[in-house]
């Protein structure tokens, strides 16, 4: 027999995940003490059981990933036969390089603390410095990255019919290759503050966009997080001529103001999907994730 296992960010999208693949969901209690921290236990017994454990990493990315470690801790003393983890939403997945001595790599200090639970397979959906729908090995983890743009097109294209792609440069041409696409080249900024150097929003450069004049246009991303660079996308695609600017991520993190950026910005629709739950959550991964669990 095999369970689901949902962290607490992931109810929702672990409920639905179960009913797709019929797979039950384990019990757990998972509380937060007066001091903030946490308390885990599975309640259902999972020895020699294949477990499946779905978490996204936002919001509160700290608590979650405590979460997700005090929980692949707790199934690990069960003895279960296998265990695999998806992670909707992975945090602190923008650092996978060193890029100044000293600097932690922090996707790979949080992958190496998931392999030290014992997994046997982790899934991601989008993951930031992957590029493309694969397998791949990461610090000798095995990692598969599911690519959720191809969702977010279908339903722009059940909604809107036909319409032209804006991608925020060829590194992001993974997440969508079919139909008519556009790249925009974008820069990040460097500032300095008292000494120290920092990366502001990234620049979007001027395309050639004739082609998107009268058409239908979405702008996608693989996440959303403070929204300055697809605002400027927008803008951009508004000023071309567009007709309806749809504004659209995987990874819908919406941070401070955000959502008025876009808004300012005069989109016709925001969308992400439940990797990260929201109002704007209007294509769900869980066909996607329910189709991996067979796999794993």
């Amino acid at each position: 027999m095999s369970f689901i296992v949902g962290c607490s960010n992931a109810v929702n999208l672990s409920k639905k995940i179960s009913e797709l693949t019929n797979v039950p969901l384990a019990k757990i209690e998972v509380k937060s003490f007066p001091d903030k921290e946490l308390y885990v236990r599975m309640e259902d017994k999972l020895e020699d059981e294949d477990v499946v454990v779905i978490q996204t990493g936002y919001p509160n990315q700290n608590n979650a990933l405590m979460e997700l470690f005090l929980t692949l801790d707790a199934i690990k003393d069960m003895e279960p036969k296998k265990v695999s983890l998806v992670l909707a939403y992975m945090p602190y997945s923008k650092q996978d390089k060193r890029f100044k001595d000293g600097e932690a790599v922090s996707t790979g200090t949080i992958l190496k603390l998931i392999k030290s639970f014992r997994i046997n397979k982790i899934a991601a959906i989008n993951l930031h410095f992957a590029k493309g729908e694969n397998e791949f090995d990461f610090f000798n983890i095995d990692i598969r990255n599911i690519n959720a743009g191809p969702l977010i097109a279908k339903y722009v294209k059940e909604k809107y019919g036909s319409f032209v792609t804006i991608l925020p440069g060829k590194g992001s041409s993974h997440l969508l290759s079919e139909g008519e696409v556009v790249y925009l080249e974008t820069r990040r900024s460097e500032y300095k503050v008292s000494g120290k150097d920092y990366f502001g929003e990234s620049n979007v450069e001027t395309n050639d966009l004739k082609n998107v004049d009268g058409r239908n246009v979405l702008v996608l991303d693989d996440m959303i997080n403070t929204g300055g660079t697809m605002a400027k996308a927008c803008e951009l695609v508004r000023k071309n001529g567009a007709n309806k600017v749809i504004s659209a991520c995987v990874h819908g993190l919406f941070v401070g103001d955000a959502i008025q950026k876009l808004e300012s910005a005069k989109v016709d629709e925001i969308i992400s999907t439940d990797t990260v739950e929201s109002k704007f959550s209007k294509v769900s991964v869980a066909p996607l994730i329910a189709e991996e669990v067979g796999r794993l």
